[in-house]
């Protein structure tokens, strides 16, 4: 139904795709108040197949990735498709330049350690800032700002007391992790 405005809302939520319907679920079950907004006349986001034809005809994406985690894998395949299971190359760098296995290898221990950190942040610790879950001197503090401000869209030396990442830092980056100093 279309929302008239007659209503206050808690939350809004833009866009009808696999994050906005799974937005609205959640909104749902928590029983608070939300309208979900898309500009196209359909719900679905990128996947969008037109079945009118002789065959089906992809409009919108042509795959889904991260099969070992993408909820729409099990919807896919209770539909009769053909699920890749081959794992994403999402954390794997293409090439070794400027960047060893080894060095792979100790920043993907040194952003595990970070995230570990975070997640270990508890209610009592709202004077701690994200910064401050750095290891000290550690070599790749520097990294760990940039992708912190790549996800989050600010640096973690830019978070006070109590602010957190909106997003930790991605923990997994490829590679193996060693039980090595970074």
């Amino acid at each position: 139904m279309p929302y008239s405005g007659k209503d206050d809302l808690e939350v809004v939520v833009v866009g009808a795709g696999a994050a906005g319907i799974g937005a609205a679920m959640r909104l749902a079950a928590a029983r608070v108040s939300f309208a979900v907004f898309e500009a196209r006349g359909r719900v679905g986001g990128r996947p969008y197949t037109v079945a009118d034809a002789l065959f089906p005809l992809d409009l919108g994406c042509g795959w889904l990735h991260s099969a070992d985690r993408n909820p729409w894998t099990r919807i896919a395949a209770e539909a009769g498709f053909t699920i890749d299971r081959t794992l994403p190359a999402w954390g794997t760098q293409s090439f070794d330049l400027g960047f060893s296995a080894e060095d792979q290898d100790a920043f993907a221990l040194a952003s595990r350690r970070f995230h570990d950190r975070f997640e270990a942040i508890g209610p009592n610790d709202a004077d701690c800032s994200a910064v401050e879950l750095l290891e000290p001197d550690c070599r790749f503090n520097p990294l760990l700002n940039a992708v912190s401000s790549y996800v989050n869209g600010v640096e973690l030396t830019c978070l006070g007391a109590g602010q957190q990442p909106l997003m930790p830092i991605p923990a997994s980056t490829g590679g193996s992790l060693k039980d090595t100093a970074p």
